[in-house]
């Protein structure tokens, strides 16, 4: 193999330029894009149901250090494809899986259960199994 071989080199995913021109071509061009661990997640450092009072309203049987533990994704978020959410915003408040180009609006209170301890996503699920809120009956 000559000089010119093609190993060692690895290969590198094209990446578009950052300009105006692809700006308008592909306006969308990261929406519904999963991030890994390294990439932005703003549920684990963004607000918690503590911060929002309307929610807290209608949560009962959840303690201020409860409600601190449960994050709520900040309005204009990409949601993560394929990924469970719980909307507290919505009437309806059944666990969901987002789809592509889905964004936290001004209205919702979507909750990543990737992010939530399994027990507060249970009991804001409304299971009431006691094995699967780590109240287990004594024998």
């Amino acid at each position: 193999m000559g000089e010119h071989s093609s190993l060692g080199r690895q290969h590198v995913p094209d990446q578009l330029p950052d300009d105006e021109f692809t700006r308008d071509l592909h306006p969308h061009l990261n929406a519904g894009r999963n991030y890994d661990e390294q990439g932005p997640q703003p549920a684990r450092a963004g607000r918690t149901l503590y911060d929002v009072k309307r929610a807290t309203r209608r949560l009962r049987g959840l303690d201020d250090d409860d409600l601190k533990r449960i994050p709520v994704l900040p309005e204009g978020t990409p949601l993560q494809q394929g990924a469970t959410y719980l909307n507290l915003g919505d009437t309806n408040g059944a666990p969901f899986t987002a789809h592509g180009e889905m964004i936290a609006g001004s209205g919702d209170l979507y909750i990543p259960k990737a992010d939530t301890d399994y027990v507060l996503w249970n009991r804001l699920t409304g299971i009431t199994t006691p094995e699967r809120l780590d109240r287990a009956p004594e024998h």
